[in-house]
C-alpha cells in the first residue's frame, strides 16, 4: 500500500496481505480498478484503490496488487503514459 506523498518526503510503501479472490471480485465488479476499498490496517481504516496488479497468466490468479491511500481532502490526478 502506497499513499501520498507527506512534507514533501517520498511516500512509504506498507506491505500488506489480502484475500486475492475479494480482490478479484472487486476487480471483475462494474466500477473495477475504480472502487473505493476500504482497508483495515492496525485498526485503522484507510480509502485505497487498486493502483496496479498483474495476473497470472495461465490460471489468471492473482499475483500482486498495488493498492494507492486515498487522501479523502484531495484531488486525486492522474498521470497516464500514452503507449
Amino acid at each position: 500500500m502506497y499513499g501520498a506523498r507527506q512534507d514533501g518526503q517520498a511516500p512509504q510503501g506498507v506491505p500488506v496481505t489480502v484475500d486475492p479472490k475479494e480482490v478479484l471480485r472487486i476487480l471483475h465488479s462494474e466500477s473495477g480498478a475504480n472502487t473505493l476499498i476500504g482497508l483495515k490496517l492496525d485498526g485503522s481504516e484507510s480509502r485505497v484503490m487498486v493502483r496496479d496488479y498483474q495476473l497470472d497468466p495461465v490460471t489468471h490468479q492473482l499475483l500482486h496488487a498495488d493498492f494507492y491511500q486515498l487522501a479523502m481532502d484531495r484531488r486525486l490526478s492522474c498521470r497516464c503514459r500514452s503507449w
